[in-house]
C-alpha cells in the first residue's frame, strides 16, 4: 500500500482556512467550510481598527458628534453578516479585531474569498469639517456633503462589483455622494466611466494590492451632522445593507453563475 506522508493541497487550505476563521472569532464560518456547503465568499471588513495601540488615525474619522468612524463601520458589517444565505457566505471582520490594513488583502485571499468589500463612513476635508458639524437645516450644505461612494480600483473585475452595488444601493434611494468631485486639494476625484458614485483609485493600498474584486464602500458622512443621525437609524441600515447585499448577489450571479434562487431577495 502506497503511504501518503502529506496532506492534500486541498485538505491543507481547509485546514488553514478553519483555523484563521476559528482564530478571528468565526465558529459559524468554520462550521459552513466543515460542512462544505458549496456556496461563494466574500470577505467583508470593517474600515479601520479599534485598538488604540495603533498609531496614526486607526480609528478613522470623527463624527459631528464626536464619535470615532470604526464604530459606524462595525455597526454595517455586523447587519451584513445576517444577510448571508444558501447562496453566498459573509466573511465578516469588525474593527474590534483590530486586523492591520497591510494583512487584510491576504487574508481574504486565504479564507477562499471571491471578492472583498471594506466598510467605511466619509468625512470632509479640515476647512469643511468645523462648518460642516456646526450646520443646521436649511444650510446648503447639510444636503451637499452627504451621501455614498463606491472606491475601486481600475480593474474590470472590480469594476462589475462597483457598478453592482452601486445600482442596487441608488435602486433604495440611499443618496449618492458627488463632493469627491469638487476641485479642492484632498478631492478632484475620476469618476469611472458609467458610473454616478464609483471613483478610480489607484493610490490606495487595499485597493491596489488585493489580487480579488475589493472596493471601498463609504456608506455616508459622519460629520454631517443631519446624515449622522440617519446612519445611527436601524431601519436605514437595514435598507442600506440589503441593498449591498442585493448587489454582491447581482455580481456573482454574472460573474459566477446563477447565485440567486428565483423569489429570494434577502
Amino acid at each position: 500500500m502506497k503511504r501518503c506522508n502529506a496532506m492534500s493541497s486541498k485538505t491543507l487550505i481547509r485546514v488553514e482556512i478553519m483555523f484563521l476563521s476559528l482564530a478571528l472569532g468565526l465558529p459559524g464560518f468554520a462550521r459552513d467550510l466543515y460542512g462544505e456547503q458549496a456556496k461563494p465568499i466574500v470577505a467583508v471588513f470593517a474600515g479601520h481598527t479599534e485598538s488604540l495601540d495603533f498609531q496614526g488615525n486607526h480609528r478613522g474619522s470623527k463624527s459631528a458628534s464626536g464619535i470615532h468612524e470604526c464604530f459606524f463601520n462595525d455597526a454595517v458589517v455586523n447587519l451584513i453578516q445576517e444577510r448571508a444565505n444558501s447562496r453566498v457566505t459573509y466573511v465578516t471582520i469588525p474593527a474590534s479585531l483590530n486586523i492591520p490594513l497591510k494583512s487584510r488583502p491576504g487574508l481574504a485571499k486565504r479564507l477562499g474569498a471571491v471578492a472583498l468589500i471594506e466598510i467605511h463612513h466619509d468625512s470632509v476635508q479640515a476647512h469643511i469639517y468645523s462648518k460642516l458639524i456646526g450646520a443646521k437645516p436649511p444650510n446648503q450644505a447639510l444636503q451637499y456633503y452627504r451621501g455614498f461612494s463606491i472606491h475601486v480600483f481600475p480593474d474590470p473585475e472590480a469594476i462589475k462589483l462597483a457598478q453592482a452595488i452601486e445600482s442596487q444601493i441608488m435602486a433604495s434611494s440611499v443618496p449618492l455622494s458627488a463632493y469627491h468631485q469638487e476641485d479642492i486639494p484632498g478631492e478632484r476625484m475620476k469618476l469611472v466611466p458609467g458610473t454616478k458614485a464609483s471613483y478610480e483609485r489607484t493610490q490606495l493600498y487595499l485597493l491596489r494590492n488585493s489580487s480579488i474584486p475589493t472596493v471601498i464602500l463609504e456608506c455616508g458622512c459622519i460629520a454631517n451632522p443631519e446624515e449622522e443621525k440617519i446612519l445611527k437609524d436601524q431601519k436605514y441600515l437595514e435598507r442600506l445593507t440589503g441593498a449591498i447585499h442585493r448587489g454582491v448577489l447581482g455580481y456573482l450571479g454574472v460573474s459566477y453563475g446563477s447565485v440567486l434562487s428565483p423569489g429570494e431577495s434577502k
